[in-house]
């Protein structure tokens, strides 16, 4: 009888090294959106200049917007890791086109959401399309990517503290990256075994003996019943780490570094948990039974089954995009109306998820209309042609000029004798004193204003006033322009009074100017870009209810609008009152 050559090292290693480089290529080709936005939040969260203080601001004072925030960072791991497996399937990727088979759901089943509908699949085993566990592992490390992202915006941000502190940073750090991949490497592991105990075929292909099968039986039960405990375990962990995380004890400092990093890396393990576990739990809760001491996880496990069907996870999905849209509707309202918003972060990646659950949920309906032949149906029809109304609409919008005001500064005419140059230039050449200065100031959004208005009143209760009396010019960039056209402000308002001006500077500071500049960003003027009717709104535009704050602040008022007072007539106002005044 023949038998077959056992392949050599070098050919075994070749063939792994290409089948894994095929599976990289489709797992990139079925994920790139979920890459693209990992690596936008990745480059926000690190560049954008607010970010390291919204992280000092969560610690500190914004605990129901940490919450949301790792809330968020969890959503975001399971939906970024799912809906690529629908890509990979309807692009066929690996032939894989005929393995699913769809199912409309209904889970609701109380009014007014009976009708709500959720497509599941199972798999057609007799397409002799056999799953790729290389694509299946780098698609679920996407989830552990996003976390990997989160963990290294929180060494950023309080690494320019904690490096002033008598703390070991360097090797935390180093170990911190080192310790997201072992989440990755114990998923690996724990799914191999799994399919190795599953199956019921020798690698030649013949039936397992009747001893074989039990054994692999009993090792697949103890395998379950042990990941099962610790599963509980580490959602146990996740629970009290949070609670500490949300307590006071949880603040920037070396100690709440630790306990977010610690919340995170437990996090991530529930993270992989779940995804080994979510469709085995009623296997997992027989493995529990029978021992006294393991009832307590036996119930706990019990409460998971209803997430081991399909379209009940999936209804996850939809609760957080509810949680997002919320969000996003609040911060909307209370950027325009001038109420309190959330931190930042929560916001940012709270229209992440809402973005692209849109996207990916509409690319699966395709799919699924494509694979169950619905475009023959009037509801589909329907749809399909309001989408394509709604796509010609975008491209009218993009290719034709119909927002031509929302970003144009208005015009205020002067209804007042303004100041003249002249009346400027004597005053300067009345001066005893020959020392003149120009004061300029760098850009650097909220820090540089800040920064900008702190100095400056600082420098004017050292000279007692004078320095701005023989101030000339002011000149400036981004957030440094804007710090010298409030103190501007505030001088017009308290002259020399510095500790109001400074009371007025630390209230300036405390607000809440990310979190606006975020929500109409992402939110109203994004739908502008794209809106082709949207200068019909009746809204403007994120500078326009920025400025409006700043105002309200300075001259302590709740207008609705920017001020109709000209330049020239506020520039008249602080030169007859304060007997001098620069220009800007």
């Amino acid at each position: 009888m023949a038998t077959t050559k056992k392949p050599s090292f070098f050919e075994r290693f070749i063939n792994g090294t290409n089948h894994f480089f095929r599976s990289f290529k489709n797992f990139f080709r079925s994920s790139f959106l979920s890459l693209v936005i990992i690596i936008i939040i990745l480059l926000l969260l690190t560049q954008m200049s607010q970010a390291f203080t919204m992280m000092v601001d969560l610690m500190e004072s914004s605990k129901l917007s940490l919450f949301l925030s790792i809330f968020f960072i969890n959503g975001l791991a399971l939906v970024l890791s799912h809906y690529p497996i629908y890509t990979y399937y309807a692009a066929d990727l690996n032939n894989s086109g005929d393995y699913t088979q769809w199912h409309k759901k209904t889970p609701l089943k109380i009014w007014p959401f009976k009708k709500f509908i959720i497509y599941v699949f199972t798999t057609n085993p007799d397409t002799g399309y056999v799953p790729d566990n290389w694509a299946n592992y780098l698609r679920y490390f996407i989830g552990i990517l996003i976390h990997g992202v989160w963990i290294h915006f929180i060494i950023a941000s309080f690494m320019p503290n904690i490096i002033y502190e008598d703390f070991p940073i360097t090797i935390v750090k180093i170990v911190s990256y080192i310790v997201l991949l072992i989440p990755f490497i114990l998923y690996i592991r724990l799914k191999r075994k799994f399919t190795k105990l599953q199956k019921t075929v020798t690698k030649k292909g013949h039936p397992l003996k009747d001893f074989k099968l039990k054994q692999r039986k009993i090792a697949y039960k103890k395998l379950l019943r042990r990941l099962g405990v610790y599963y509980i375990l580490v959602a146990f962990l996740c629970l009290v780490l949070l609670g500490l995380l949300l307590s006071p004890i949880g603040n920037f400092s070396p100690g709440g570094f630790v306990l977010l990093l610690l919340a995170n890396y437990v996090l991530m393990f529930n993270y992989v948990f779940f995804r080994l576990l979510r469709t085995k739990i009623t296997d997992v809760e027989k493995a529990l039974s029978g021992k006294n001491g393991l009832k307590p996880f036996q119930k706990i496990i019990g409460w998971l089954r209803p997430l081991q069907v399909s379209e009940n996870y999936l209804l996850l999905y939809n609760f957080n995009f509810l949680v997002a849209i919320a969000i996003i509707v609040w911060s909307t309202i209370a950027s325009i109306t001038g109420g309190n918003l959330l931190n930042g972060i929560p916001i940012l990646l709270a229209f992440f998820y809402f973005y692209y659950f849109i996207i990916a949920s509409l690319g699966k309906y395709f799919f699924v209309t494509k694979k169950l032949d619905l475009f023959k149906t009037r509801r589909y029809r329907t749809l399909f042609i309001t989408g394509a109304v709604l796509v010609v609409l975008l491209v009218i919008s993009n290719c034709a000029p119909i927002e031509v005001t929302t970003h144009e500064l208005d015009l205020v005419e002067n209804t007042k004798s303004e100041i003249t140059e002249r009346t400027f230039i004597d005053t300067l050449q009345q001066k005893k004193d020959n020392t003149l200065f120009f004061v300029a100031s760098h850009g650097g959004g909220l820090k540089a204003n800040v920064w900008t208005l702190n100095v400056l009143n600082k420098m004017q209760e050292e000279t007692q006033g004078k320095l701005l009396n023989q101030t000339i010019a002011f000149s400036g960039a981004s957030g440094g322009s804007l710090g010298l056209a409030l103190y501007t402000g505030l001088f017009k308002e308290h002259g020399t009074d510095f500790k109001t001006i400074k009371t007025k500077i630390d209230d300036l500071a405390d607000e809440n100017y990310t979190s606006l500049d975020l929500t109409l960003t992402f939110g109203l003027d994004t739908y502008r870009k794209l809106w082709p009717f949207s200068n019909r709104i009746g809204l403007r535009d994120r500078p326009y209810y920025a400025m409006r704050k700043y105002q309200n602040k300075i001259e302590k008022q709740g207008s609705d609008q920017l001020s109709q007072v000209s330049f020239r007539d506020y520039w008249k106002n602080a030169f007859n009152k304060e007997g001098s005044f620069r220009r800007l």
